[in-house]
């Protein structure tokens, strides 16, 4: 079974890296770039700012510690799980075309995705008066940033899915914690 998932794995991969040409090669590292995202977080700052507005510092604080959240652990897997990125996987990373280099010796899981998805899972349930429209916005943004990691051959699909799933659990721990903080505040404050 394992065999057949690194076959699928190893198939997508490629279909996916040999699938586009030197102008989508340029838009795939573009996507990956996290500085190109830069005028999507200041657009989710101001609509958070006009959503959470009483109280938006917490939501800022608590999404500052979730992306170190995310990215710690997916950090501290790749390092204990030890599975190399197809760049790095000798056999592979012949078959790659690379537009962007290799990146660090490990993928799995991956950060990026993981980080993309911790983002969706929080802030997604705080708009819920525009739940659909950040849903799509939020979803857009995994998709693509997952799918530029697997076209620049830095990552399988399973590493793209596993930071997916750890990402969403980091998301979800914080929203919740995030919760019970504004709660607590909230009680503090009437009690004032």
């Amino acid at each position: 079974m394992l065999d057949l998932i690194k076959s699928i794995d190893l198939e997508i991969l490629l279909a996916i890296n040999h699938s586009g040409n030197e102008f989508i090669d340029k838009v795939m590292v573009l996507i990956s770039n996290r500085f190109t995202w830069i005028p999507f977080y200041l657009l989710l700052a101001i609509l958070l700012f006009k959503t959470c507005r009483q109280h938006f510092v917490y939501v800022l604080i608590a999404a500052a510690v979730l992306i170190l959240l995310s990215d710690q652990t997916s950090v501290l897997l790749k390092n204990a799980v030890g599975r190399y990125r197809p760049c790095h996987h000798v056999p592979i990373a012949s078959m790659l075309k690379l537009p962007d280099g290799c990146g660090g010796l490990y993928g799995f899981p991956s950060s990026h995705a993981a980080n993309t998805a911790a983002l969706a899972f929080f802030l997604i349930p705080l708009f819920k008066n525009n739940r659909k429209l950040m849903s799509a916005l939020m979803i857009s943004y995994c998709l693509l940033v997952g799918y530029s990691r697997i076209y620049l051959g830095r990552h399988y699909v399973t590493d793209i899915i596993s930071g997916w799933v750890v990402g969403a659990a980091c998301g979800l721990l914080v929203f919740f914690a995030f919760q019970k903080i504004i709660h607590h505040v909230s009680q503090n404050s009437k009690l004032e």
